[in-house]
Formats: C-alpha cells, sequence, structure tokens
C-alpha cells in the first residue's frame, strides 16, 4: 500500500521511461530537456500556474517510487510535467535549445518570481514499485474508463461551477435549470442532450423569438404563457437528444436562421400583448425568497401560477400536474377540479409511501386523514411551519369556509349542483401552494 511523505523537489527524479517521451532519456538532463520539447506552451502555463498559487495541485500528488540507485532519491512515475516544470522555474538554462525562444524568455522572468519563495516540500504518493503503481496512473490518463477514471466536464458542469464560483451560468444551462427544477425534464433525460448545441441554438436571436424566449440585461423572460414556451423548448431538447438535429446543421447564422423557419408552425409561439415575466435565476445556490411577479391586470388564467416550480418524481403525477398548468380556469373549471383533487391525493400517497414509509393499506385511507398525517410529518421535520400547514388543517375540516376543504372538492366531484368557480379554484390553490411545495420541493 502507498503512503504519503514529504520529499524536497531535489530529491526527486524524472522518469526517464515516461510515456510522454519517444524514446527512454539516457540522463537526467536529456529526460527534462525531452519534456520540454515536448511540452514547450504547456509547460509554460503550468509553471504560470504554479507561481500564481505557489502551489501543486493540491488533489493529485505525484506518484513516487524510491530510486535503486540513488539512495534517498525518488523517480516520479506520475507527475513528471509538474517536475520538469519547478525545475524550469529553478533553472531556466537548462532548458535553452529545448524550449522556443519566447517560451523560455517568459519562464526566465517568472523564474524570478519563483525564486523569491521556492516550493520546499512536495507531498507525494510513495509506492512499493512500478507495479504498484501501474493501475493507478493508467487511470489517471485513460478518460473515464466507465467512469472510474477522470470524467471531463461538459459544457452544462463547467458553466455550473463558474456560477458558483461567483460567475453567471450560461443561457442554455438556465433554461435546463428551469425545466428540470419544474419537473418538465428528468436528470437521465437532461444528460442525453448535447449542450454545447442546444447553447448554439438558444444563443440565436431568430431560434428565441420561435420559441418565445427574451434576453434582456442578462434576464431571461419568457415572451408568452410558459405552458407554450416549456413544449416548444423540449421540442428542441427532444430533436437534439434523438440526434435529429445534430451540431454540424447548425453551426453557422445561415444555418441556426434556417433552423428556426422550420420549426414546427403548432408549437411555434406567439408573442403576447401582456407582460409575463418569468424570472430564471442566473446562478446557482440555494434558492432565496421568490421574485415575485410583476401585478398582472387581471388574475391568472391557469391553476398554478407561472413562478411555482414543482420537482414531481411521479411519472403520472407530473403528467397531472402540466395537465393543470395548460388547461384554462374560465373553459375547463369542472377538469381542473377534478385533477387537481387527484393531483393532491396522489401527491399524499407518494409521500407517504416513499418518506413516510407507509404500506399499501394506507391509501385506502380518506384523504383528510392522509393530509393530517403528511403535514404531522413535515413539522415534525420542519419542512413546513405552523401558518403554512393550518390551511391543510382547515381544509380537512368539514364546515371550512374562507379556505379550501376537502369535503368541498368533494362536492365539486360528486354534486351535480355544486359548480366551481375560477376564482375559488385560484384559492383553493394559493392557501395549499407552501404544502404542495413541500411535497415536491425543488
Amino acid at each position: 500500500m502507498s503512503e504519503t511523505i514529504s520529499v524536497r523537489p531535489a530529491d526527486l527524479l524524472i522518469d526517464r521511461r515516461n510515456p510522454r517521451l519517444p524514446v527512454e532519456a539516457k540522463g537526467q538532463r536529456e529526460a527534462f530537456r525531452a519534456m520540454a520539447e515536448h511540452q514547450n506552451e504547456k509547460l509554460l502555463a503550468l509553471a504560470e500556474h504554479i507561481v500564481l498559487y505557489h502551489s501543486l495541485h493540491p488533489a493529485e500528488l505525484p506518484i513516487i517510487i524510491r530510486s535503486p540507485d540513488e539512495p534517498g532519491r525518488y523517480i516520479v512515475l506520475e507527475g513528471n510535467r509538474r517536475l520538469a516544470a519547478l525545475k524550469a522555474l529553478e533553472s531556466p538554462d537548462l532548458f535553452s535549445g529545448a524550449l522556443s525562444a519566447p517560451v523560455l524568455d517568459r519562464i526566465r522572468k517568472l523564474s524570478g518570481q519563483y525564486q523569491q519563495a521556492p516550493i520546499e516540500a512536495i507531498h507525494c504518493a510513495l509506492m512499493k514499485d512500478r507495479d504498484e503503481a501501474e493501475p493507478w496512473i493508467y487511470i489517471r490518463h485513460n478518460g473515464p474508463t466507465g467512469g472510474a477514471g477522470v470524467v471531463n466536464w461538459g459544457s452544462d458542469e463547467k458553466a455550473r461551477f463558474r456560477a458558483r464560483a461567483g460567475g453567471v451560468l450560461n443561457l442554455h444551462t438556465r433554461l435546463l435549470n428551469f425545466l428540470e427544477d419544474g419537473g418538465h425534464l428528468t436528470r437521465a433525460e437532461r444528460q442525453r442532450v448535447p449542450t454545447t448545441t442546444l447553447e448554439r441554438l438558444v444563443k440565436s436571436p431568430a431560434v428565441r423569438e420561435r420559441i418565445g424566449i427574451d434576453v434582456k440585461g442578462g434576464e431571461v423572460r419568457f415572451t408568452a404563457d410558459e405552458a407554450k414556451v416549456v413544449p416548444a423548448l423540449l421540442y428542441i431538447i427532444k430533436d437534439l437528444a434523438d440526434g435529429g438535429t445534430k451540431v454540424q446543421n447548425v453551426y453557422t447564422k445561415e444555418q441556426r436562421e434556417d433552423y428556426a423557419k422550420k420549426f414546427p408552425d403548432h408549437l411555434a409561439v406567439a408573442r403576447s400583448t401582456k407582460s409575463l415575466p418569468v424570472p430564471i435565476p442566473s446562478q446557482t445556490g440555494k434558492a432565496g425568497p421568490r421574485i415575485p411577479s410583476v401585478r398582472q391586470s387581471k388574475p391568472r388564467e391557469r391553476l398554478i401560477p407561472p413562478d411555482c416550480f414543482l420537482r414531481v418524481k411521479d411519472a403520472r403525477v407530473r403528467a397531472i400536474e402540466l395537465e393543470l398548468r395548460g388547461l384554462l380556469l374560465e373553459d375547463y373549471p369542472n377538469a381542473v377540479i377534478v385533477l387537481f383533487r387527484v393531483f393532491i391525493e396522489m401527491s399524499v400517497d407518494y409521500y407517504r409511501s416513499n418518506v413516510m414509509k407507509r404500506g399499501q393499506e394506507a391509501v385506502r385511507q380518506k384523504l383528510g386523514d392522509k393530509l393530517l398525517d403528511v403535514i404531522g410529518d413535515m413539522e415534525s421535520k420542519n419542512k413546513l411551519t405552523k401558518w403554512e400547514a393550518n390551511p391543510v388543517r382547515a381544509a380537512c375540516q368539514k364546515n371550512s369556509f374562507l379556505t379550501p376543504s376537502v369535503l368541498m372538492m368533494h362536492e365539486y366531484i360528486h354534486n351535480r349542483h355544486q359548480s366551481p368557480s375560477p376564482t375559488d379554484l385560484r384559492a383553493a390553490w394559493d392557501s395549499l401552494q407552501p404544502f404542495i411545495v413541500a411535497l415536491w420541493p425543488r
């Protein structure tokens, strides 16, 4: 087994059998110069990084073995580029003729800075022999190897890292986050999307206009209702994931404009005449207080507010949610109340089964009892405050008047003389929304 030891740079020897070298070097000087000829500007970039951070990569220890010929010294099996960069900073003249003149000149300048506070010791992983080191060196340089090796980031991961470090998310990543957070796109589906191609398309003004997306001053907003924009955006994502459109098909501006012209008319989004802001966060991190929507001239047309994002994990319940987001309250109040009732009960059943680990017999209980069971669990786990739970408790009471009641839901569904109004439905959702968000947290 390996052990971690601290070694002076002067006691480290470059591996004359390093795979980066076309032939085995005869000595240390020849090995260092051969490495410099092979790397040139890359060696300069590494040297600049070392000087900037005054450190080697702390997450990747050089792998070493004891030198059989020089007691007290060690051969570097993994980390020879780093050793060569250090050697160049210590003795630039050793590389005269091996590095290009501009690179060597820059190395000499960096050397002056480095010599003011040189690295005096390096933490290394000491292996018994080359055989013990071989699997670790192989896994480091042979790509993902099914996930066991280094898995490089794609553009999506790189964008998230920049944002979490204080930068701003790229447009395509913000849109993918929006779809995933809203339950429109699963993590598995997202991973199939060629994000570089998606990025090219959504950066095109012609494409954005067709799918109802506007970007101004760094803000991303929808130019029409979310229920119309999401299907258009999902069409592009499915097209790319299925291989219908490849990067070479949308590489140029003209190709992207042609893609927009051929976009299906039944999915194309017409710009709304009213303000429909849908704030999409520009950075990652824990969500803060939701940004309130701009006050509209009339009540919302659909049951679920456009800025209410749920992460519904059950496929059937997610399908019901999408239908609820699309149905107009004025046109389909009866369909909405039935789906709303089913959505609540199935959501509660999912929570009790998957979070509370209730048995199958619990499904046969009355909805009111299920609701009380769930909010009791949520309050005990601080997922719901007392004030957020109160409307749910009130909804379970027979004589609930100002709040939506389970009994009233039954009446709307089973009594042909009782009809729901859009106002009743909006009020019902609004009072239960904190509970629903707790059922399907982002």
